[in-house]
């Protein structure tokens, strides 16, 4: 059988790439004007939907919130 499509979980299943999601974040953040220091504050981005968590925790609108 030949596979067209592989799919990787990479939120800790396969490697640990929580820091790398905190600083993309804070990337992100930084690209509208938050500045967020306190990486531990970023620890919530890394299992949820990306939009979902800058909506809710930095009250970002959902067109902004797809963007980053």
């Amino acid at each position: 059988m030949k596979y067209e499509t592989v799919i990787f979980d990479l939120d800790g299943t396969l490697c640990e790439s929580a820091t790398s999601i905190i600083r993309c974040v804070q990337y992100a953040l930084h690209s509208i004007g938050i500045e967020e220091t306190d990486l531990q504050k970023l620890k919530r981005f890394v299992e949820p939907p990306l939009d979902i968590q800058f909506m809710e925790s930095y009250n970002v609108d959902k067109q902004t919130a797809v963007y980053l």
